[in-house]
């Protein structure tokens, strides 16, 4: 079944506890830090979707990954990412996820 992929409703606070912003987390990405605030909040840029581009959110769980690694915790890219994004089942194969 298509997935959907969206950032947690605890994205914002789980990147400031590692210390990151977003324009912080973008940098270390290499996304624009539009591309997190449009699919943070949606409604406010157009009416867009809020989906994330597969690529996209593991750039994004990588970067924070490496961030806490730098820090001295002990987590892979696999729970960076869990930690980050959920991921919806969708019936519409057409979601900005399976572009």
């Amino acid at each position: 079944m298509p997935k959907t992929l969206r950032f947690a409703e605890s994205f914002l606070d789980t990147i400031s506890r590692a210390g990151l912003s977003q324009a912080e987390l973008a940098r270390a990405a290499g996304v624009n830090v539009t591309t997190i605030k449009v699919n943070r909040k949606p409604g406010a840029y157009g009416g867009r979707s809020g989906a994330v581009r597969p690529p996209t959110a593991w750039k994004i769980a990588k970067a924070y990954a490496r961030h806490l690694r730098g820090q001295g915790e002990d987590i892979t890219d696999d729970e960076a990412y869990s930690r980050l994004i959920i991921e919806i089942e969708t019936g519409d194969s057409k979601t900005g996820a399976d572009m």
